[in-house]
């Protein structure tokens, strides 16, 4: 038998991609501990893709899947109680991810630790669309309070990202990454969080 609303949610996806509207069935939903697997792959993919020259070879080409699976089984097996994942999930496929902390800095606010789109689902509005959720669940706790993110010197796609929804360069620091070594970045903030939930 065939299946008339599957049938009619793939024609009506060709008409929307068709138009460059492929964010329409895109889903936001708070992560669970079957994600871990999913959120760590693009994590690791994404890492691959764009922070090498900047992690090291031997890292990103033997550990980073590991490394990263092990790191978000913890964050969503024994979440902080100021932690929230979303993912952005398109016909079961985690498309990309959020990961937040409320209240993480006395002066900066609320902190967006992650915040990935897998390579191939960018240009879709997802990471747009995660940081407005991000500002929807920070705002539920604390209005008044801004949202601030690091992100690599040397990720120059990512800083004109931020910088187009209204975030401000205020700082910089060393990371120390997995694998070891340094990495330049520069924070970013949005002392009104509004912004973003426009």
């Amino acid at each position: 038998m065939t299946n008339t609303k599957n049938t009619v949610r793939i024609a009506w996806t060709k008409v929307f991609k068709n138009q460059g509207l492929e964010e329409f069935f895109m889903q936001l939903r708070t992560a669970t501990l079957s994600d871990a697997l999913a959120i760590a792959y693009l994590h690791a993919e994404n890492w691959r893709l764009i922070y090498r020259g900047m992690l090291s070879d031997a890292y990103l080409d033997h550990e980073v899947h590991a490394e990263r699976l092990a790191s978000w089984e913890e964050r969503l097996r024994s979440p902080a109680e100021n932690q929230y994942i979303v993912v952005a999930e398109d016909q079961g496929i985690v498309r990309g991810f959020a990961c937040a902390f409320a209240n993480e800095h006395p002066q900066w606010g609320h902190y967006l630790d992650n915040l990935h789109v897998a390579a191939d689902s960018k240009g879709q509005n997802i990471g747009a669309r995660l940081m407005a959720d991000v500002a929807r669940w920070c705002s539920g706790i604390d209005a008044a309070r801004g949202l601030y993110l690091w992100v690599a010197a040397a990720n120059p796609s990512a800083i004109r990202f931020y910088q187009r929804v209204g975030g401000v360069a205020a700082d910089d620091e060393l990371w120390e990454p997995p694998g070891g070594g340094q990495v330049l970045c520069l924070r970013y903030t949005w002392p009104d969080m509004a912004v973003l939930k426009a």
